[in-house]
C-alpha cells in the first residue's frame, strides 16, 4: 500500500441531492482513496465534480499531545521538539511510530530508511545500539471538513483557474473575535509631560456613560513613552464610571509589552498640556481609539486576534501579534497552540491564500478591504444573509441547500453547526457600531454579539487550489 496521505469521502450531510455522485468517474481511473495531493491535481483541471458533491466530507488529522520513549542496551537517550516533527511528517496519524536501529541507520516502516533524526526533531544523546527503538507516541484529533463552494473565491496565486473551499462542519472552538484595546497609540514618542484628548460622543458609541460625554480628559506622565508605545485604561470605565476622575491609565512601551513603564495615571477634567484629539472619531482612528473597542474589542477582522490565530502556524502562547495599533497581548486563549498548529503538512501544502473582502464599519473608513488568508470564516454573503456582493458570492452549500427561496437573514438549519455554544462568528462587522461582529444564531439566523464574547464559536473555512 502506499505511504500517500489517504482520506475517505464520506456524506452525512443528509442531502439527497448529493447522494449519488460518490463514485468516481472511469474515465478517470478508479481510486477509492485520494492524497490531498491528488484531490489537488483534480481541483485544479476542474473535475472535483465527478468525484465530490457539494456538502460531501475529508477527514483531517491533528495533533493534540506527543510523546516519546527509548527502549535500548546501551545508553541512548532521546527528547523531541514538537513544531519540528509536525512540520517534516508528512501525514499525522494516531498511534505509535517505531524507528529502529539496525546497528547502522535509523528506520521506520512508514517514513523510511536512513533516516536522519533530527530532521524530524528527535534529538538523542548517547550510543545506540543494533535493535534499539525509539517510539514516538502521537495523538490527534478527526476535523471533519464539508465541501462547501467550488470556484466561488478569488485566489492570491493569478495563475490558478478553479478552488474548491472546505469549511470545518462543526464548531472548532470558542473564541473572541478580538480582545479589549488600548486608548491611545503613540504614533510619535509621547515626551513626560501634560496631555489632553476629548472624550467625544456620536450616536454610533454605545459604552460612553453619559457622564463623560465630551468631557476633557487631562493627564501627566512623569515617564517619556516612546513612539509605539501605548496607554491602557486600567481603572475605570468608560461604560460605568460617572467621572474622569474615576479613570486612570498605565503606560506601555510597545503594544507588545506586559511591563508597565508608568501606573495609576490619573485623570482629571481639563485641557492643559498637549492636545491628542478626540476618542471615537474615524479621522483620528490610528492615535486615539473608539471607547467601546477598549471596553468592547474591535469587530475589524483585518487587525483581529481571531484572524492572527487562524493564519499563524505557532504553538502555545507564540501565535499571537499586533494586528493594529491598539492591540494588546490580552483575552481568552492567548496562551493556547495557533489554530493551524499540527494539522498534517500534506493537507495544509495543498492550500492557497484566498481573498477575503470586507466590509468595514464606520470608524474605519466604510470601505471594503481586503486580506489574503488560508484559513478564514465566511461573511455574511458566503453564508447566504445577503446576496453575493462585495464580501463574495454566495457558498453553494448555503445556498442550494437552504431552507429560504432567497438570501436573508432568518432561521436556516443548513447553517446550524454543533460544538461549543453553537454560534458561531462571521468576519462581517455590524457596520453601525466598532465593536459589535456578525455571527450565525443557534438556530442558524443572523445574530451579532460583542467583539470579546468568549462564546463565539469558530468554524474556519480554507481553500484547496
Amino acid at each position: 500500500m502506499s505511504n500517500a496521505t489517504q482520506f475517505l469521502f464520506t456524506d452525512a450531510t443528509g442531502k439527497d441531492i448529493a447522494a449519488g455522485i460518490h463514485a468516481i468517474a472511469s474515465a478517470l481511473g478508479a481510486e477509492a482513496k485520494l492524497s490531498f495531493k491528488r484531490l489537488q491535481q483534480i481541483i485544479r483541471a476542474g473535475e472535483i465534480d465527478n468525484y465530490m458533491a457539494i456538502g460531501d466530507e475529508i477527514e483531517v488529522e491533528k495533533e493534540t499531545g506527543l510523546s516519546i520513549s527509548v527502549h535500548t542496551t546501551g545508553s541512548l537517550t532521546a527528547t523531541i521538539t514538537e513544531a519540528t516533527w509536525n512540520q517534516h511528517v508528512e501525514h499525522l496519524h494516531h498511534g505509535v511510530y517505531e524507528f529502529t536501529y539496525d546497528g547502522y541507520e535509523w528506520n521506520n516502516n512508514e517514513l523510511g530508511e536512513g533516516l536522519d533524526l533530527a530532521f524530524y526533531g528527535i534529538n538523542v544523546s548517547g550510543t545506540a545500539a543494533e535493535g534499539d527503538v525509539i517510539a514516538v507516541t502521537v495523538a490527534t484529533t478527526t476535523l471533519v471538513f464539508q465541501y462547501v463552494a467550488k470556484d466561488k473565491v478569488t485566489l492570491r496565486n493569478p495563475t490558478l483557474t478553479h478552488s474548491a473551499v472546505f469549511q470545518l462542519k462543526n464548531i472548532y472552538a470558542n473564541r473572541q473575535f478580538a480582545a479589549a484595546e488600548a486608548i491611545i497609540y503613540a504614533s510619535a514618542a509621547m515626551p513626560a509631560g501634560t496631555y489632553h484628548f476629548n472624550l467625544y460622543k456620536p450616536g454610533n458609541i454605545y459604552y460612553l456613560n453619559a457622564a463623560l460625554h465630551n468631557k476633557d480628559v487631562q493627564f501627566t506622565t512623569t515617564v517619556d513613552i516612546p513612539a509605539g508605545g501605548q496607554l491602557v485604561l486600567t481603572t475605570g470605565s468608560f461604560k460605568d464610571s460617572t467621572s474622569v476622575s474615576a479613570l486612570k491609565l498605565t503606560s506601555y512601551s510597545s503594544r507588545t509589552s506586559t511591563t508597565a513603564l508608568e501606573s495609576n495615571i490619573a485623570c482629571s477634567e481639563g485641557t492643559s498640556g498637549t492636545d491628542l484629539g478626540n476618542a471615537n472619531t474615524a479621522a483620528n482612528n490610528t492615535k486615539i481609539n473608539s471607547t467601546d473597542r477598549c471596553v468592547y474589542g474591535s469587530n475589524n477582522w483585518k487587525q483581529s486576534n481571531l484572524r492572527c490565530w487562524l493564519n499563524t502556524n505557532a504553538g502555545a502562547s507564540s501565535w499571537w501579534s499586533p494586528q493594529g495599533p491598539f492591540s494588546r497581548p490580552t483575552g481568552s486563549g492567548i496562551t493556547d497552540p495557533s489554530c493551524m498548529y499540527g494539522i498534517e503538512k500534506d493537507f495544509l501544502d495543498v492550500l492557497q491564500e484566498v481573498a477575503t473582502p470586507t466590509t468595514q464599519n464606520w470608524f474605519d473608513g466604510g470601505t471594503t478591504v481586503t486580506t489574503y488568508d488560508k484559513f478564514f470564516i465566511p461573511s455574511n454573503s458566503q453564508v447566504y444573509f445577503t446576496a453575493s456582493g462585495a464580501e463574495g458570492d454566495n457558498w453553494d452549500y448555503y445556498k442550494d441547500f437552504s431552507d429560504l427561496s432567497s438570501p436573508g437573514t432568518g432561521a436556516d438549519s443548513n447553517r446550524i453547526k454543533t460544538g461549543g455554544s453553537n454560534w458561531w462568528w462571521t468576519r462581517t462587522p455590524s457596520s453601525g457600531s466598532s465593536h459589535v461582529e456578525c455571527l450565525v444564531s443557534t438556530g442558524g439566523s443572523w445574530n451579532n454579539n460583542n467583539a470579546n464574547n468568549t462564546s463565539g464559536g469558530v468554524a474556519p473555512a480554507c481553500c484547496i487550489a
